[in-house]
């Protein structure tokens, strides 16, 4: 049994009702764009994602159309800032990613792996430019192909964004990829006291890392945002709101699929035992969105007004910022529409 601090029952609000009350009103600027590439793309990718079932998962066709369906409509409200490739690259490892999130992550210590299995395993997920240009490593186990399969998709990104912005988008889904294996260790614990800071702190990089200002960078092939901008005060409050609200939208969305586990690894179950109701947790964390998105807005335009004598500066991050609206845009409608969280 696990200690009471560290877990969630749902048996303890088994009378309450609960829902998620209308607010996208409140989120002032927030666009819903569809992508126009469907007729474009969709039956090509419905093609490759059987064709990765096939030699990848050897589950002979079990996986429902209807699963890449779903992701696909997620995918769909993000993508529309890119042009048709990188969209159709971005589908593919957001396919692969939520297969390792859900069928490997979710499983990884009910896997049948000895501990050195497991941790070959892991090794094989850290990107090495070296490893993922030689096609030998492709004869591996299973999952060493799909973590080759996985980082190969992600490299395509590199001839559509500057080499730095792709080196860091590699680095996000390092961080990624280490965060979501270690939130699901059994020593990894989430306080049923915790603030939303200290739960920030512990889920962060494992459910959003730096997606948002990566993806929105994808695309400018000829600057990329200097390390002085990206390290500096100003920026990492712009990350600090971008990723607060792709955390707290994905655990509005997520806690019906996630509120009979035991684990906290979503706020909304943290507020319950706090205010000891879902429907004021969810009212809470609603509250939380709609802060968290305010405070991005204001936080850009500081940014923005900081670097306006310096045009050239000004001009990209006034593109990088418009395309961080886009993606915040598209992760609320993709939570808030998509089969996968409804």
């Amino acid at each position: 049994m696990q200690d009471k601090e560290y877990s969630f029952e749902i048996i303890n609000f088994k009378n309450e009702k609960h829902f998620i009350p209308e607010f996208t009103n409140k989120l002032v600027g927030l666009n819903e764009n569809f992508t126009t590439f469907k007729p474009i793309i969709f039956e090509k990718y419905l093609a490759w994602a059987r064709s990765i079932e096939e030699t990848l998962f050897k589950t002979n066709g079990t996986i429902k159309n209807s699963i890449f369906e779903d992701i696909f409509s997620y995918c769909g409200y993000i993508g529309e800032l890119m042009g048709v490739e990188p969209f159709f690259i971005f589908l593919k490892f957001t396919t692969l990613g939520i297969i390792l999130d859900d069928f490997v992550f979710e499983k990884i210590n009910l896997l049948n792996m000895d501990k050195n299995e497991k941790e070959q395993f892991i090794k094989s997920l850290n990107y090495n430019n070296n490893n993922y240009n030689n096609n030998n490593n492709n004869n591996n186990n299973n999952y060493n192909k799909l973590a080759f399969k996985f980082w190969k998709i992600i490299k395509q990104f590199e001839i559509h964004t500057h080499q730095i912005s792709f080196e860091r988008i590699v680095n996000a889904y390092s961080l990624w990829i280490k965060s979501s294996i270690e939130s699901r260790d059994p020593n990894f614990k989430i306080n049923s006291n915790y603030s939303f800071n200290d739960y920030f702190e512990k889920r962060s990089s494992d459910v959003c890392g730096d997606f948002i200002l990566t993806l929105s960078m994808i695309g400018i092939k000829d600057q990329c945002i200097d390390s002085t901008i990206i390290d500096s005060k100003e920026y990492q409050i712009v990350n600090f709101h971008a990723k607060s609200f792709f955390l707290l939208v994905n655990d509005l969305y997520s806690f019906k699929r996630e509120m009979n586990e035991n684990d906290l690894l979503n706020y909304i179950k943290i507020l319950a035992i706090q205010l000891n109701s879902i429907q004021l947790s969810i009212e809470k964390t609603i509250e939380l969105i709609i802060d968290h998105y305010l405070k991005l807005l204001s936080s850009i335009e500081i940014i923005l007004k900081l670097y306006e004598k310096n045009i050239l500066i000004h001009e990209l991050l006034k593109q990088v910022f418009g395309n961080v609206k886009k993606v915040i845009s598209g992760i609320y409608y993709a939570h808030k529409k998509s089969k996968r969280y409804n």
